[in-house]
């Protein structure tokens, strides 16, 4: 069926206390209740969940009514005499086609469908106290017949990135015709080009280099040709090239033309301007050389920044606690001493590791990291085994169609102690991986092995896992 989504949270609920919740939930939605009540009836699907409300509507004039009845049920609402902090709407609409089923564990209608990802991913970009819909909602209701909804406007705000990476769209304010029009919204739309330029993009011709190029497993090859392709390359080609170099292990060489990407500029208005300077994957990618290199002090004072200008705070926080860990394990020296290791800085590793898990349980990197030092650490409330059967029971149904999920499941397979399976997971995905791991990806595996090898009792068994994977790195490594 093709009809009106409707997604809506709270502003300032999240900070609400356990009291404030039960009057919320209590006093407040019995008032929001009483004035939308009427709705039940008219809705296809009608669901809530703590501060939400989910609709789905067949009837335009239904689906706007309830918005805006709503918005309007919420800035009345009597705060104060409740005893709460005000909470402010955030409501968004999209148009599209659902099927509707019947929910078997609620016994009551439910919508599913793309359409219900792309309603979800407004809501979060709205701003508190209005109405944003997308470009399908306002299609859709300006074809239907004059008079079929009220009296409303639509005002474009223009193409938005929605929340979660989920793309860009052409998104309105929806308001009643009376209602004053928010002028501060279209500053959105102007064309901020002349003040902040984009890069140069990638050209075809470099596209193609980077396809030719790619595919080579020989450094040699790739050595006598990738340097005649870098005479006024684009920053994003020459970084494409840095990343080919790391696949080599090259990183003395990948640092050189980070170097250069750091110093392209742009020019505006007669200022020099470096965007590279702060690009996350550039940064992310220079720290993780500089780390190969053993300049774990200069990695770890990128990363510090990236987490500061809050950038990918669950891949920031992992990455701040590698340099945590090898310097705790290292030290000065290019060797660990199992006897003598910085186990406060371990541990602050480990709860980095642990922090990031908290916030993305969906990523297995930390939490194999953290499963790491919670056996180096020899904790006794084998914290560790329970996070390594977690990333199998959670993960090992997955396609292990990359590396990173691969040596994850063999290496959480290795702290619960099961080396049979461990070796068959590398010797059955390894050469069917595409793209293949490159000396990079191994070598951190490798890394991460010897150093539990210096803490476990199954020196062998770990060192037979080691060997197959130098296999790999010798044939990817110029002699």
């Amino acid at each position: 069926m093709n009809a009106y989504v409707v997604f809506t949270d709270l502003k300032g609920f999240s900070k609400l206390t356990e009291n404030q919740l039960t009057v919320y939930f209590v006093d407040v939605q019995k008032a929001i209740f009483t004035t939308l009540e009427k709705y039940n009836n008219k809705a296809k699907v009608l669901n809530t969940w703590g501060d939400a409300f989910f609709m789905v509507f067949e009837n335009a004039q239904d689906a706007v009514n309830w918005m805006f009845d709503y918005r309007d049920c919420m800035k009345k609402m009597d705060f104060d005499g409740f005893g709460i902090p005000p909470l402010s709407p955030r409501i968004a609409g999209h148009f599209g086609q659902f099927e509707v089923i019947e929910d078997p564990i609620l016994k009551r209608m439910n919508a599913v469908g793309h359409h219900i990802n792309t309603a979800a991913r407004i809501e979060p970009i709205t701003k508190e106290g209005e109405i944003y819909v997308t470009d399908e909602f306002k299609n859709a209701i300006d074809g239907l017949l004059p008079g079929t909804t009220q009296d409303i406007k639509f005002e474009g705000l223009g193409e938005i990135p929605m929340a979660k990476n989920f793309g860009t769209t052409n998104i309105f304010r929806l308001r009643r015709a009376a209602e004053k029009e928010q002028i501060i919204d279209k500053l959105v739309r102007l064309d901020l080009q002349p003040a902040l330029p984009e890069p140069v993009k990638i050209s075809s011709a470099e596209i193609k280099n980077f396809e030719n190029l790619e595919p080579l497993t020989s450094f040699d090859m790739f050595n006598a040709l990738y340097p005649a392709t870098l005479q006024g390359a684009s920053s994003e080609y020459t970084f494409k090239m840095t990343k080919l170099l790391m696949k080599f292990g090259q990183y003395e060489k990948a640092l050189e033309l980070i170097e250069k990407i750091e110093l392209a500029s742009l020019a505006v208005d007669g200022l020099e301007i470096f965007p590279n300077r702060s690009n996350f994957e550039i940064q992310k990618t220079k720290a993780n050389c500089l780390s190969r290199v053993n300049q774990y002090e200069a990695a770890a004072n990128i990363i510090y920044q990236l987490w500061q200008s809050n950038q990918q705070p669950t891949e920031t926080l992992s990455m701040l606690a590698a340099q945590y860990k090898r310097r705790a394990l290292y030290g000065e020296n290019k060797t660990i001493d199992p006897q003598n290791i910085n186990k406060q800085l371990l541990e602050r590793a480990r709860d980095l590791y642990l922090e990031a898990f908290r916030l993305d349980i969906s990523n297995y990197y930390p939490a194999i990291n953290a499963a790491y030092l919670y056996k180096i650490l020899e904790d006794e409330s084998g914290s560790g085994i329970k996070l390594a059967h977690y990333i199998i029971d959670a993960f090992d149904d997955q396609p292990k169609d990359n590396w990173w999920l691969t040596s994850t499941l063999a290496e959480a397979n290795i702290l619960c102690e099961d080396f049979a399976t461990a070796n068959d997971i590398y010797k059955n995905n390894i050469d069917q991986l595409t793209p293949a791991p490159g000396v990079f990806d191994l070598e951190s595996t490798v890394e991460q092995l010897y150093i539990y090898k210096n803490f476990a009792n199954q020196d062998q068994q770990i060192q037979n896992v080691i060997d197959l994977l130098e296999t790999y790195i010798r044939a990817l490594k110029p002699e």
